[in-house]
């Protein structure tokens, strides 16, 4: 019983093999590597974070991060890891230099599991987007050197996870509770068409091409 986190050699003849575990501090969410790969960052399901040597396997730390749980972790641009607690819609900063929490800060008005996404623009490295289901479902652009943001707009329905054209032109995303997923601009949140699926989907992701 219990979570572990694990390393899998893909490249091993037939099956792929793990090479190496430990037991997770709290159920883990998600992992990001530093900037050579020494180290992976995984943030824990009780808010806390773990710093693990890829080459022995080992934990080299577990630090509090002063938010009660985590969700999702993205690297961005700036090298600083993103890391999203939808618990209170906060999202916390971290050094993997320092292995250390820069700064947090609120989105989405600060409403109760109002955060549903975030991520980087494609095609603006200074920016990023936050993803909101209430005060009403909406996007908040902002600065990556500040965190403040700089516009917003509102779109029709509210969504899971959601992803932005390699242009930085369109964002879409899979509607809560139904077969459709959304394609808005990222101009001003125009619904440009709904794509209606057999089945709900919970998650999208632009291809490359």
């Amino acid at each position: 019983g219990g979570s572990y986190v694990s390393k899998v050699n893909l490249a091993s003849p037939g099956a792929p093999s793990i090479v190496g575990s430990y037991p997770a501090a709290s159920t883990p969410s998600a992992g990001t590597f530093n900037a050579n790969g020494s180290e992976l960052m995984v943030t824990n399901g009780n808010g806390t974070l773990t710093f693990i040597n890829t080459a022995t396997n080992s934990i080299i730390s577990t630090i509090a991060s002063g938010q009660p749980e985590f969700n999702n972790a993205i690297k961005m641009p700036n090298g600083l890891v993103y890391a999203t607690d939808t618990s209170t819609s906060t999202v916390v900063v971290i050094d993997l230099s320092t292995r250390s929490v820069i700064k947090s800060f609120s989105t989405c008005d600060g409403g109760a599991y109002s955060l549903l996404n975030l991520q980087a623009d494609p095609n603006n490295s200074g920016e990023f987007y936050v993803y909101c289901s209430s005060p009403q479902p909406s996007f908040e652009v902002r600065s990556l050197s500040t965190d403040a943001i700089t516009r917003g707009f509102n779109v029709t329905y509210a969504g899971f996870g959601s992803d932005i054209s390699p242009d930085g032109q369109n964002i879409i995303a899979p509607r809560f509770g139904d077969n459709f997923i959304d394609i808005y601009s990222t101009v001003d949140g125009t619904l440009i068409r709904s794509v209606e699926l057999t089945d709900q989907a919970y998650s999208v992701k632009y291809s490359p091409d």
